[in-house]
């Protein structure tokens, strides 16, 4: 497998944020053919995957080809539409480590269910129709959601007092920034939503901004991206084709 920093160069049509980043030009040796293949080495590090499961439906029909082996085990006794997604956001993944050569990412999980990766930190969420995975070198966590409405007496769950009273957006993309925080910390849902606030791109619970928010909202979807320090990432949507 390439070394988690490296991917396969790419145009940047599909690239729709690119952070300042120090690009080269180099190669490794695909150790299943023995063929060279080219890479860029980013010393930014922090790359995002957005996919459309729409898009992607003839790949997902070969997830050997870049799930890891717990996925498929996970997702051989689940329901269609549940396999679609996590096969999506596994999909999102490996493009996230391994760009078109789309190798099978080698991770585990924490004793809460966190992905876990040797040399940096990963983050996955799926909805109906799209998925998102972030390889990144500080702690992350991304979040992504299918526009739906919520109801009043679901907000109150998780909407602080502030943002009931002065919504500045709607109560899902609040939900979204705070799924991504308690990703980034590991502690899921049990880590209060109410408490955890965002402005102007710093994300604070009880007072104390404990990380960085960038909002890569798309048509159909809410999306963001959660991390313990600013980055700039590269954000590539990727639809099945070669990028």
């Amino acid at each position: 497998m390439l070394p988690l920093h490296h991917a396969p160069m790419a145009s940047t049509k599909r690239i729709i944020a690119l952070g300042r980043a120090v690009v080269k030009p180099n190669f490794t040796k695909n150790l299943l053919t023995g063929e060279r293949v080219w890479f860029t080495i980013n010393y930014m590090n922090t790359r995002v995957v957005i996919v459309n499961t729409a898009g992607v439906l003839p790949l997902l029909s070969e997830p050997g080809r870049f799930a890891s082996e717990a996925r498929l085990i996970e997702c051989a006794g689940a329901d269609p539409q549940r396999r679609i997604q996590a096969l999506s956001a596994e999909l999102a993944l490996s493009y996230a480590l391994s760009g078109d050569e789309l190798l099978p990412p080698v991770y585990s999980r924490d004793e809460g269910g966190r992905p876990v990766i040797e040399g940096g930190f990963i983050s996955l969420s799926h909805t109906e129709g799209f998925a998102a995975a972030v390889f990144s070198p500080v702690p992350c966590g991304i979040d992504i959601e299918a526009y739906r409405p919520v109801s009043e007496a679901a907000a109150r769950r998780f909407l602080c007092p502030a943002e009931l009273t002065a919504p500045a957006e709607p109560a899902l993309a609040r939900f979204v920034i705070k799924e991504a925080f308690l990703k980034m910390t590991g502690e899921g849902v049990f880590g209060g939503m109410s408490r955890i606030f965002e402005t102007g791109g710093f994300v604070f619970r009880r007072g104390v901004a404990r990380g960085r928010c960038l909002r890569l909202d798309g048509k159909g979807y809410f999306c963001r991206l959660v991390t313990r320090e600013k980055v700039e990432p590269e954000v590539i949507f990727y639809d099945g084709g070669a990028v």
